[in-house]
């Protein structure tokens, strides 16, 4: 959706997708509730949307040692919380949000970025190359925890400039840049370790382990 609504605002638009063409491969169903019901309204998507929800409004419990299964009115449930809701396949809401933009958005599906120019460029793994507004990522490791407050933004780029320096002739051009460009982002990598990823029927999957 992000890629939808910068193109309405004059953006020329490029997603980069490492990941083939979307296929239908199952998965969960997702929640919408009023903010993204209304963002949907706004696209003109709501009555697709609404066409491929999954109707479920009922949800039956069996708990270890339970003589009998608990069943639970899911509507009022979702009705307490929001007081619009749609329940819909993550397939069909991927694939609805991906038709909105094509006519607009350039889709580049299995390919990746190798590089970025200073002026500009970028060129793809596939794909002939582009110019237009770019990027930069810098990431470095640092050996005890870096001493800065998340709302010292100097500090923060003093940090970066003083990790990158000398590098290379090249990548020394692009920290001059930090002072000129409002888009700055500075955060740590953290890893949380834990002895078990699983604790009696609750497990941790995908990017949560």
């Amino acid at each position: 959706m992000p890629a939808y609504w910068l193109t309405r605002h004059g953006f020329s638009v490029t997603v980069v997708e490492r990941a083939p063409p979307p296929r239908r491969t199952g998965g969960r169903a997702v929640d919408l509730f009023r903010p993204a019901m209304t963002i949907s309204e706004k696209t003109g998507l709501l009555p697709r949307v609404e066409e491929r929800a999954t109707g479920t409004d009922r949800m039956t419990v069996h708990q270890e040692g339970a003589r009998r299964p608990v069943r639970v009115d899911r509507s009022k449930i979702f009705s307490a919380a929001s007081d619009r809701h749609v329940e819909i396949m993550r397939d069909d809401l991927s694939e609805i949000y991906c038709d909105a933009g094509r006519d607009d958005v350039e889709y580049l599906f299995g390919d990746s970025i190798t590089a970025i120019s200073p002026d500009g460029e970028v060129r793809f793994e596939n794909a002939a190359p582009h110019v237009g507004d770019s990027g930069v990522l810098f990431l470095f490791q640092s050996e005890r925890e870096r001493d800065y407050h998340h709302h010292d933004v100097p500090r923060q780029k003093r940090l970066l400039r003083s990790a990158f320096d000398g590098l290379h002739p090249d990548v020394d051009r692009w920290p001059d840049e930090l002072d000129r460009t409002p888009a700055f982002y500075f955060d740590s990598i953290t890893q949380l370790r834990v002895d078990t990823w699983s604790r009696g029927r609750v497990m941790l999957v995908g990017d949560a382990c």
